[in-house]
């Protein structure tokens, strides 16, 4: 199964996804939860937590399109 979640920063989407992926393990299907956030910090370490939409825009999706 496969499920795109998205919403603006501050929706909780975080917990959304999560008791997505165990309610779709309870019931027997296999769901793994990736946060994109999450891989464009760690793909690019030197930017500091919280300061990623200060990029400038080539290279923020630049950053989307290699996670």
């Amino acid at each position: 199964m496969r499920a795109i979640i998205t919403g603006q920063v501050g929706m909780n989407k975080r917990s959304y996804a999560e008791a997505t992926a165990q309610l779709s393990r309870d019931r027997g299907e296999a769901m793994s939860v990736y946060h994109v956030g999450e891989r464009m910090y760690a793909e690019a370490p030197e930017i500091k937590p919280g300061r990623i939409l200060d990029l400038p825009l080539d290279r923020l999706h630049t950053l989307r399109r290699s996670v």
